[in-house]
C-alpha cells in the first residue's frame, strides 16, 4: 500500500484523557530551547491517521493528513475535533478541500474562513532560500502561542511510524510545535507516525533536521 499523504529538546510522555468519550492523547507543555528556555501554553493533542477509529474512513489512514493535522491544532486550543470531524468539513465547502479518499487541498480549506469563523487566526511563516522553514521566524511565532501548520513534497516518511517507504520522501502535510536554530531541527507532530495496533505519537522519532523543502508554512493559533 503506498501512502498518498499529497499532501533535545525534553519530550515527556503522553497521558491519556477522555473527553466526551472521545480519547485524546495530550504532551505536556511544549518546552523550546533556543537560548533561554521558553514555553507555550498549548497542551498538544495528537491524533494518528491510522487509528482503528477512522483508518478507513474516506482513507483518512493514507490521504488524510491534512484534516488530521488541522484536527490536531484546534484540538490543542480546545476545539476539539477528530480527524473525520474535520475531513468532513473539508470536504462540504466549495471548492471541496479534500474529496472522500483524495488528497488535501489547504488553499481550499483556508479560503472557506471555517478557522476564522471558530475564532482562529493564521499568518504565514517565512521559508529560506531552498524552501526550507525559516527557524528563527518559526521560533517568534511559537513563542507567541502558536502551531505551525506545514507541508513538504518530500517529507522523510517515520521508519516506526504508518508508512511503507520508511524514511523516503512523500507529500505530506504535519504540525511543528518547537524548533532549535542551533541544531537546525524541528519537532514534527506528524499524524503518520504512530500505527493502527498503537495509535499513540512515537516521540522518539519525530525531531527531523531542517534539510528540506517546503510547500508552506502557517501559524494558526486561538484568539
Amino acid at each position: 500500500m503506498k501512502v498518498f499523504c499529497l499532501l533535545l529538546i525534553i519530550s515527556l510522555l503522553p497521558l491519556i484523557k477522555t473527553v466526551f468519550a472521545q480519547e485524546i492523547y495530550y504532551s505536556n507543555t511544549v518546552i523550546t530551547r533556543v537560548g533561554n528556555p521558553q514555553t507555550t501554553s498549548v497542551n498538544f493533542v495528537f491524533y494518528c491517521q491510522a487509528d482503528p477509529r477512522w483508518v478507513n474512513n474516506c482513507s483518512i489512514g493514507v490521504s488524510g493528513c491534512g484534516p488530521s493535522s488541522i484536527a490536531m491544532i484546534v484540538s490543542s486550543f480546545g476545539l476539539i475535533k477528530t480527524p473525520p470531524e474535520i475531513d468532513a468539513v473539508f470536504q462540504s465547502i466549495n471548492p471541496a478541500a479534500r474529496a472522500c479518499g483524495g488528497p488535501s487541498t489547504i488553499p481550499n480549506f483556508f479560503q472557506s474562513n471555517w478557522l476564522e469563523s471558530n475564532g482562529f487566526t493564521r499568518a504565514n511563516v517565512k521559508l529560506r532560500p531552498g524552501n526550507t522553514l525559516d527557524l528563527e521566524d518559526a521560533q517568534n511565532y511559537l513563542s507567541k502561542g502558536y502551531l505551525i501548520l506545514g507541508s513538504s513534497a518530500i517529507f522523510p516518511c517515520p521508519a516506526s511510524g504508518y508508512c511503507t517507504t520508511p524514511d523516503k520522501g512523500i507529500n505530506h502535510i504535519y504540525v511543528v510545535d518547537q524548533v532549535n536554530i542551533t541544531n537546525n531541527t524541528f519537532r514534527a507532530r506528524d499524524p503518520l507516525n504512530c500505527r493502527p495496533e498503537r495509535p499513540q505519537e512515537v516521540e522518539s522519532d519525530n525531531i527531523e533536521n531542517n534539510n528540506f523543502p517546503w510547500l508552506y508554512a502557517y501559524a494558526i493559533k486561538k484568539t
